[in-house]
């Protein structure tokens, strides 16, 4: 029993190398920072555009209860859309060398835009800003 539990072993040790050889010559690709911080973009866009869709236009004005304990103070549906979508389009401009302007700085994103229509447009562009902008080295001097 001893010797089959011994073969037994070996066999499965020797199968698990002989996959483990082939995994462990592919060389994995070295990506740039700027195809890291795109896919980090997309895959955020990719989660986030679907909910800003689905949310009914009468419940972009949702936030908790302030009653609700630690919800207190917090933006609403819509304010959070936009900070969000402020935040791209300043995190553009820096690397970009640029400013963002007041609405950018405060993350409250322009006042104008208010509608479900407006915030998701805002926050679809924003996310454009943030693959258009050039993140190599010579762009981020200042």
């Amino acid at each position: 029993m001893k010797k089959m539990n011994s073969i037994l072993t070996l066999a499965v040790l020797l199968g698990c190398t002989s996959v483990a050889a082939p995994q462990a010559e592919r060389t994995l690709h070295q990506h740039t920072i700027t195809e890291a911080l795109d896919s980090w973009i997309t895959n955020t866009e990719r989660h986030l555009m679907p909910v800003a869709d689905v949310m009914p236009a009468d419940k972009y004005s949702f936030a908790p209860a302030p009653t609700s304990g630690a919800f207190k103070d917090v933006r609403t549906f819509a304010q959070q859309l936009k900070h969000l979508a402020a935040n791209n389009y300043l995190m553009a401009a820096f690397i970009l060398g640029r400013k963002g302007n007041t609405e950018l700085n405060n993350e409250t994103g322009p006042e104008s835009i208010r509608t479900k229509a407006e915030i998701t447009e805002y926050l679809k562009g924003s996310f454009v800003a943030l693959h258009n902008a050039d993140l190599t080295p010579s762009s981020c001097t200042s």
